[in-house]
């Protein structure tokens, strides 16, 4: 519509549109120039506005896009993308913005760490750090995305410089604002300040190096740890899914663990599943405050097993498969077994 007027009648349309001490209305800017469009489809059509700005890269003149009646936008470059923010600190993405901003988080995170020997860890970060490599088999890097679920690891990791933010992230995984020391935890690169020997590297591609170097009593303690974090990963999933958020009580916790000496992971999870449908159907029926439910949850399924006992009730073993990844490859890889192993009582005692 626009191009096929005259230059200058196009800027007298843009003046009266943009005049806001002396305004008309749009309808009567439609009239006197015959526009076959509606009052909302002027804006659309307008033309972008040349400014007195020329890009700080490319040297081209930058121009302003209406954006409503009396006002522009910033200058922006139709050659290379880049935005002119004039009341606020530089926010643009273009290629040649994002390209310095990279060389700033060079700047900033390209620092050489010192590194400790993988053999020197504890066995925690040991397992957690096999765990981690695993999944990639970069012994660099660790991607944010992968501690979703170990948020407290990976604040501890960084406390200790066991891993560090990489020159090398992407540069939209920095915050705009304070860029770039803030950044999107999940989003960033982490590099990985540990060394490992060539044999280190092959044992734990070919998943042997737990189990080869652990001993009984430390692969317990491993299997023991990750039996738990399933456990109750599975027990608040159980609990959620009836809109039930379980409060896990320290003292509650302690008296749940001992159910590991007398049952199975299999029934186990059985008896979480019941009480978390009891406690559900209690909230539905007004018969249960919903938050002493949500309290006393974890508790319930230590007094359902007492129940059992005292009553001689049999409980059902539960889908194992539905167990989580990180169980599944503690089993596997580091104790040696088979799935089914979640069918017993696992027990370790010292010789």
């Amino acid at each position: 519509m626009m191009n096929k007027l005259p230059d200058d009648m196009v800027n007298e349309i843009v003046d009266l549109y943009l005049n806001q001490k002396d305004a008309i209305s749009v309808r009567e800017i439609i009239a006197r120039y015959n526009l076959n469009i509606s009052s909302n489809q002027l804006r659309k059509l307008l033309p972008l506005v040349r400014s007195d700005k020329n890009c700080p890269y490319c040297g081209a003149v930058m121009y302003r896009k209406i954006v409503s009646r009396g006002h522009l936008g910033d200058p922006y470059c139709k050659t290379c993308g880049h935005i002119f923010y004039s009341d606020s600190e530089n926010i643009c993405r273009c290629r040649k913005c994002d390209e310095g901003r990279r060389e700033f988080i060079k700047i900033i995170y390209d620092k050489e760490q010192p590194k400790i020997n993988f053999s020197d860890l504890s066995l925690d970060y040991m397992v957690l750090f096999v765990k981690l490599i695993r999944q990639t088999g970069n012994f660099a890097i660790i991607r944010g995305e992968m501690f979703w679920d170990l948020e407290i690891e990976r604040k501890i990791l960084l406390q200790k410089s066991l891993i560090s933010v990489s020159p090398d992230s992407p540069v939209n995984a920095f915050d705009i604002h304070n860029f770039p020391y803030n950044f999107f935890v999940y989003e960033v690169d982490y590099k990985i300040n540990i060394r490992f020997s060539q044999l280190e590297k092959e044992a734990i591609l070919e998943d042997t190096y737990l189990f080869g170097k652990l001993t009984e009593e430390e692969k317990y303690k491993v299997f023991y740890r990750c039996l738990h974090a399933d456990v109750m990963k599975r027990f608040k999933s159980l609990m959620k899914a009836r809109r039930l958020e379980p409060e896990i009580l320290p003292s509650a916790e302690l008296e749940f663990k001992k159910l590991y000496k007398e049952l199975s992971y299999s029934k186990i999870i059985t008896l979480c599943d019941r009480v978390a449908r009891f406690c559900s159907d209690k909230v539905i029926t007004r018969k249960m405050n919903r938050k002493v439910a949500e309290r006393g949850a974890l508790r319930m399924v230590v007094n359902f097993w007492a129940n059992c006992t005292r009553n001689g009730w049999t409980v059902a073993d539960s889908e194992i498969g539905d167990c989580g990844n990180d169980l599944k490859w503690c089993i596997e890889s580091i104790m040696g077994k088979e799935l089914t192993f979640l069918n017993e009582v696992v027990t370790f005692e010292k010789n």
